[in-house]
């Protein structure tokens, strides 16, 4: 959760950040994706609201799944500065959300923006679930939007193409690296 405040702040000084910032949010229907959201929207109040106002709209996964909310919801991706999702690690996006995100994004006139995860822990001992994550990565992407994921909690496995996998790999010294650096140099006449 921090990662997305620290990353709000910072558009808000690049001027990137609107005075009236739309977000609009979709979670899993369990207590705790509902808590992380609303831990959120507290802290964004209380860190960004003197500088900024933030309407939020808000739906859960079992909402989207009737065509006319879908719709409704749809349309409010369409012009948000922020969309947010909060669900448990290793879950697939159900279809209906998966429907509305994509809709949401072919409307968006608007450029900019950001697509931003908060990622609570799996459900599933063992699963890391980036799938999800990999799959909203990409339509931020598409989207031309920026894309922020948070986890407030341990995850089972680092996320991919993260910093955390790139430093963890960098401090690895494989056979083939090993057997380079204990060769001696050519000495040059």
């Amino acid at each position: 959760m921090d990662e997305i405040i620290k990353a709000l702040k910072a558009r808000r000084l690049e001027g990137r950040l609107p005075t009236n910032c739309r977000a609009v949010i979709a979670h899993e229907e369990d207590a705790s994706s509902g808590e992380r959201v609303r831990e959120l929207c507290r802290a964004l109040e209380v860190e960004l609201g003197a500088q900024s106002h933030f309407e939020f709209g808000c739906w859960d996964f079992g909402q989207l799944g009737d065509s006319q909310q879908l719709h409704a919801a749809a349309e409010q991706a369409a012009d948000a500065d922020l969309i947010l999702f909060s669900f448990h690690a290793g879950i697939e996006l159900p279809r209906p959300v998966q429907e509305w995100i994509e809709a949401g994004l072919a409307r968006r006139s608007k450029r900019g923006g950001a697509v931003a995860l908060l990622i609570g822990p799996a459900q599933v001992p063992g699963e890391s679930g980036w799938s999800s994550d990999s799959y909203l990565r990409y339509l931020a992407e598409r989207a031309e939007m920026e894309f922020w994921a948070s986890t407030p909690c341990e995850t089972s496995e680092p996320m991919p193409a993260s910093v955390d996998v790139f430093m963890e790999r960098a401090g690895e010294v494989t056979a083939v690296l090993e057997n380079i650096l204990k060769q001696e140099s050519p000495r040059r006449v």
